[in-house]
């Protein structure tokens, strides 16, 4: 009996094995620590919620920036920089 293999379904998504050009810039112009609107000004993006979503939570996750504050992540007082290796 011959096995039967399935193929993957268009509808999976593989995982991002690197950062968007976006996101790549923020990553290579972080100085010191920068608050969110500096960032957003570097990609002249107005939106704080998608900037987040889209930009920094992925940072973060890969552990490339880090948090002032990582327990408010919302506050208005927070600063991102990167993680030292």
């Amino acid at each position: 009996m011959q096995e039967v293999v399935a193929a993957p379904s268009g509808n999976q998504v593989g995982t991002k094995s690197h950062l968007s050009a976006e996101q790549q810039l923020i990553y290579d112009n972080i100085q010191g620590e920068m608050t969110l609107l500096e960032l957003m000004q570097l990609l002249k993006r107005v939106d704080r919620t998608k900037f987040r979503t889209q930009i920094i939570k992925p940072l973060l996750e890969a552990g490339l920036i880090e948090a002032t504050i990582p327990d408010k992540p919302t506050s208005s007082k927070q600063k991102y920089r990167l993680i030292k290796r």
